[in-house]
């Protein structure tokens, strides 16, 4: 749970920066490896919202 916890603070620091690439890039290895983690929704609506920043339009509907 520490490893998982770290990288999710990680991609929320990014996030909350507004270093949507890198933020899209941790949330998503996030996703990927802890699968059953309880902050893998927050993890997807934020991947969208970066993409949509990003103007990444299609890409963040498809997450949506």
């Amino acid at each position: 749970p520490e490893v998982a916890s770290a990288r999710f603070r990680s991609a929320d620091s990014r996030y909350f920066t507004k270093d949507y690439s890198l933020a899209i890039a941790g949330f998503s290895d996030f996703i990927k490896n802890f699968p059953q983690d309880k902050r893998v929704a927050i993890a997807r609506f934020r991947v969208g919202t970066a993409k949509f920043y990003l103007k990444d339009y299609e890409p963040a509907i498809q997450v949506f």
